[in-house]
Protein backbone atom coordinates (compact mmCIF):
# COMPACT_ATOMS: atom_id res chain seq x y z
CA UNK A 1 0.00 0.00 0.00
CA UNK A 2 1.39 3.28 -0.68
CA UNK A 3 1.46 6.64 1.35
CA UNK A 4 -0.07 9.66 -0.12
CA UNK A 5 2.36 12.26 -0.43
CA UNK A 6 0.31 14.80 1.87
CA UNK A 7 -0.21 12.38 4.66
CA UNK A 8 3.57 13.59 6.11
CA UNK A 9 2.54 17.17 5.86
CA UNK A 10 -0.67 16.45 7.67
CA UNK A 11 1.00 14.27 10.57
CA UNK A 12 3.65 16.67 10.44
CA UNK A 13 1.05 19.35 11.01
CA UNK A 14 -0.94 17.92 13.46
CA UNK A 15 2.10 17.16 15.35
CA UNK A 16 3.05 21.04 15.68
CA UNK A 17 -1.08 21.60 16.43
CA UNK A 18 -1.42 19.13 19.58
CA UNK A 19 2.13 20.82 20.65
CA UNK A 20 1.27 24.52 20.49
CA UNK A 21 -2.33 23.15 22.71
CA UNK A 22 -0.25 21.83 25.02
CA UNK A 23 2.02 24.72 25.72
CA UNK A 24 -0.87 26.65 25.70
CA UNK A 25 -3.09 24.63 28.08
CA UNK A 26 -4.93 26.47 29.96
CA UNK A 27 -4.74 25.94 34.12
CA UNK A 28 -7.13 25.05 36.53
CA UNK A 29 -6.72 27.74 39.20
CA UNK A 30 -5.54 26.86 42.98
CA UNK A 31 -8.22 26.45 45.71
CA UNK A 32 -7.31 30.26 46.91
CA UNK A 33 -7.60 32.02 43.30
CA UNK A 34 -10.76 29.86 42.88
CA UNK A 35 -12.44 31.13 45.93
CA UNK A 36 -11.09 35.03 45.52
CA UNK A 37 -12.23 34.88 41.87
CA UNK A 38 -15.68 33.21 43.16
CA UNK A 39 -16.00 36.00 45.78
CA UNK A 40 -16.10 38.79 43.03
CA UNK A 41 -17.93 36.66 40.78
CA UNK A 42 -20.63 34.94 42.45
CA UNK A 43 -22.51 37.77 43.87
CA UNK A 44 -25.86 39.21 42.29
CA UNK A 45 -25.05 43.08 43.25
CA UNK A 46 -21.22 43.66 41.83
CA UNK A 47 -18.35 44.75 44.54
CA UNK A 48 -18.05 48.00 42.74
CA UNK A 49 -14.38 48.15 43.82
CA UNK A 50 -13.41 45.21 41.82
CA UNK A 51 -15.06 46.74 38.57
CA UNK A 52 -14.02 50.17 38.22
CA UNK A 53 -12.92 49.83 34.90
CA UNK A 54 -14.74 47.10 33.56
CA UNK A 55 -15.48 47.19 29.67
CA UNK A 56 -19.45 45.90 29.93
CA UNK A 57 -21.96 44.19 27.51
CA UNK A 58 -25.09 42.97 28.22
CA UNK A 59 -27.15 40.56 26.37
CA UNK A 60 -28.85 42.44 24.02
CA UNK A 61 -25.79 44.86 23.43
CA UNK A 62 -26.03 47.70 25.36
CA UNK A 63 -22.48 48.59 26.57
CA UNK A 64 -21.02 50.64 29.17
CA UNK A 65 -17.74 51.89 30.26
CA UNK A 66 -16.73 51.58 33.98
CA UNK A 67 -19.00 50.53 37.36
CA UNK A 68 -20.58 54.23 37.31
CA UNK A 69 -22.02 53.78 33.69
CA UNK A 70 -23.24 50.40 34.10
CA UNK A 71 -25.04 50.99 37.49
CA UNK A 72 -26.72 54.09 36.45
CA UNK A 73 -27.49 51.81 32.88
CA UNK A 74 -28.52 48.81 35.71
CA UNK A 75 -30.19 51.45 38.16
CA UNK A 76 -32.68 53.08 35.23
CA UNK A 77 -33.19 50.19 32.80
CA UNK A 78 -32.83 46.82 34.03
CA UNK A 79 -33.14 46.84 38.08
CA UNK A 80 -37.08 47.72 37.84
CA UNK A 81 -37.01 44.88 35.33
CA UNK A 82 -35.92 42.42 38.27
CA UNK A 83 -37.59 43.11 41.26
CA UNK A 84 -39.18 40.28 42.67
CA UNK A 85 -36.60 37.92 40.80
CA UNK A 86 -34.58 34.55 42.14
CA UNK A 87 -31.37 33.97 40.73
CA UNK A 88 -29.92 30.41 41.03
CA UNK A 89 -26.06 30.16 40.06
CA UNK A 90 -25.73 26.86 38.64
CA UNK A 91 -21.85 26.48 38.35
CA UNK A 92 -18.65 28.96 37.63
CA UNK A 93 -16.23 27.70 35.74
CA UNK A 94 -12.70 29.41 36.10
CA UNK A 95 -9.36 29.20 34.02
CA UNK A 96 -6.52 30.47 34.83
CA UNK A 97 -5.00 31.98 31.16
CA UNK A 98 -1.53 33.32 32.77
CA UNK A 99 -0.60 33.40 36.73
CA UNK A 100 -2.09 37.04 36.72
CA UNK A 101 -5.42 36.85 34.30
CA UNK A 102 -8.43 34.49 34.57
CA UNK A 103 -11.30 33.96 32.61
CA UNK A 104 -14.57 33.05 35.32
CA UNK A 105 -17.80 32.27 33.44
CA UNK A 106 -20.76 32.02 36.12
CA UNK A 107 -23.65 29.82 34.51
CA UNK A 108 -27.03 31.18 36.18
CA UNK A 109 -30.74 31.51 35.70
CA UNK A 110 -33.17 34.52 36.73
CA UNK A 111 -36.81 33.42 37.22
CA UNK A 112 -39.64 36.31 37.89
CA UNK A 113 -37.77 39.04 35.33
CA UNK A 114 -40.63 41.13 34.10
CA UNK A 115 -41.12 43.59 31.20
CA UNK A 116 -40.83 46.64 32.96
CA UNK A 117 -42.39 47.63 36.22
CA UNK A 118 -45.40 46.02 37.61
CA UNK A 119 -45.46 44.12 33.87
CA UNK A 120 -45.69 40.54 32.59
CA UNK A 121 -43.28 38.16 34.08
CA UNK A 122 -41.13 36.14 31.11
CA UNK A 123 -40.11 33.31 30.75
CA UNK A 124 -37.17 31.98 33.03
CA UNK A 125 -33.51 33.26 31.40
CA UNK A 126 -30.84 30.46 31.28
CA UNK A 127 -27.28 32.64 31.14
CA UNK A 128 -23.62 33.03 31.30
CA UNK A 129 -22.13 35.97 32.62
CA UNK A 130 -18.13 36.16 31.51
CA UNK A 131 -15.33 37.71 33.26
CA UNK A 132 -11.93 38.72 32.21
CA UNK A 133 -9.95 39.38 35.02
CA UNK A 134 -6.66 40.78 36.12
CA UNK A 135 -4.56 40.27 39.14
CA UNK A 136 -2.31 43.99 40.21
CA UNK A 137 -0.34 43.58 43.25
CA UNK A 138 -2.48 40.70 44.67
CA UNK A 139 -5.99 42.15 43.77
CA UNK A 140 -8.20 41.02 41.40
CA UNK A 141 -10.29 43.49 39.63
CA UNK A 142 -12.51 42.69 36.65
CA UNK A 143 -11.60 44.26 33.56
CA UNK A 144 -14.26 42.81 31.10
CA UNK A 145 -17.88 41.87 31.59
CA UNK A 146 -19.90 39.86 29.09
CA UNK A 147 -23.73 38.88 29.27
CA UNK A 148 -24.89 36.21 26.82
CA UNK A 149 -28.60 34.71 26.95
CA UNK A 150 -27.96 30.73 26.47
CA UNK A 151 -30.67 29.16 24.50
Amino acid sequence: MRIPRIFPRVAVGATIALMAVAAFAQERPSSMEQEAIEAIVRPWVRPAERFTTVDWENAFGGRKRGIAEVEAFLTARVRPTMANITVTVREIRVTMVTPDVAVADKYLTLSGQTDGPGGQVLPDRNVRDTFVLRRTNGTWDVVVERIADLR
